[in-house]
């Protein structure tokens, strides 16, 4: 059974299901589908399906016109639960159908997952606060043994700052559609990613701005094919081409948190969080599975944490790590079906950065070279 509908800002739906139209009917605000799910539909339209190649508006129950506000998009019965989730954050869009350029005025949330390193989450927080565009700090607080600093101690900053408690410590709470994150576009960063300058990041979300439904990050790598082993590779040293920036630094759109949290394919997630590795390559793998398209690394830094923050702890010092890397691209690679990942030779860096010009007169003249 496949249901049609569409809508502009008063929420009106126009149904089909199977092959017989609906009048239109208006939804409530509340995000609830109780128009579609628990009232009895009107009396059908038997109209022909085939209109429907491009977006149309009924205007005569005979006749059909290129629509001038609404468009018609096609869903299963099984995606009303996302309708839900879109009516219920209001002007909240799928990415894909976002303006070519989002807002600025709207900035970012920022979401710091940390566990135990309070010292560099404060100088993270410090210098993320800095960015102009950002809207919100979250930190998600992944340790259940120990509670977070008071509320005195921490940084004080210009905008809001709400730590977020964990039931579990689980690496994809990242990636929660926490009811906080307000702004459409998020920035996902590490504890210990202390050496982004507020250039950088700012530069980052322009540049996310220009690509809402992309990955837009920092750290960059890349999947291979091993002819010898005959199965995918994972790569993190320097190349010439990158396939997937890490989330412990990265732009996306919000709307991927919901994708991640209830539409990741098979047992990913719950994988993920067993193995407390690869979060980040699974939601490199889902954006390139729904958008068809590849990441885009911005600026040249390739070097992003401190020295003394190389604690023994950290889960990319084990040396199960990275084995477990190359595995993942080879599961989520069996999971999605194919190989989703787009692997490009270019990054973003800002117009005037290698120019001969005043540095005063640049827009984001902090850049990293390494």
């Amino acid at each position: 059974m496949e249901l049609f509908y569409s809508w502009h800002r008063d929420l009106t739906v126009l149904v089909a299901v199977s092959d017989h139209f609906y009048p239109s009917v208006t939804c409530p605000v509340d995000g609830s589908l109780h128009c579609l799910a628990g009232e009895p539909l009107p009396k059908p339209l038997a109209l022909p399906l085939a209109p429907l190649v491009s977006p149309l508006v009924l205007d005569d129950p005979l006749h059909w016109r290129p629509p001038p506000l609404f468009q018609v998009i096609v869903f299963t019965m099984e995606h009303l639960q996302l309708l839900v989730f879109l009516l219920k954050w209001g002007s909240v869009s799928n990415p894909l159908f976002l303006p070519l350029i989002p807002p600025q005025s709207q900035g970012f949330t920022a979401i710091v997952l940390t566990y135990d390193r309070v010292e560099s989450l404060f100088r993270v927080i410090t210098e993320v606060s800095k960015v102009p565009s950002l809207s919100k700090l979250l930190v998600v607080w992944n340790n259940q043994n120990k509670n977070p600093p008071e509320d005195s101690l921490w940084p004080k900053i210009r905008v809001p700052l709400k730590v977020v408690r964990t039931a579990e410590n689980k690496l994809s709470n990242r990636f929660f559609p926490y009811d906080e994150i307000e702004t459409e576009a998020v920035l996902a960063i590490d504890d210990d990613i202390i050496m982004l300058t507020s250039d950088e990041l700012q530069f980052g979300y322009e540049v996310w701005r220009e690509f809402p439904d992309r990955l837009v990050g920092y750290p960059g790598r890349l999947h291979l094919w091993d002819h010898e082993m005959n199965k995918w590779k994972y790569e993190s040293e320097w190349t010439n081409e990158v396939s997937m920036v890490l989330t412990g630094a990265a732009f996306y759109h919000k709307y991927f948190n919901y994708l991640y949290t209830y539409k990741m394919p098979g047992d990913i997630k719950n994988w993920v969080d067993a193995h407390m590795n690869c979060e980040d390559i699974a939601m490199n793998f889902l954006v390139a599975n729904v958008t068809g398209k590849a990441v885009i690394k911005v600026t040249p830094r390739k070097k992003f944490k401190c020295p003394e923050c190389t604690a023994i702890d950290g889960l990319s010092l084990d040396q199960t790590h990275m084995v477990e890397r190359s595995e993942c691209i080879n599961k989520f690679a069996s999971v999605f079906g194919t190989m989703p990942l787009k692997v490009v030779e270019h990054r973003a860096d800002p117009v005037l950065y290698k120019d001969d010009f005043p540095e005063k007169l640049k827009s984001f003249p902090n850049i990293g070279s390494l």
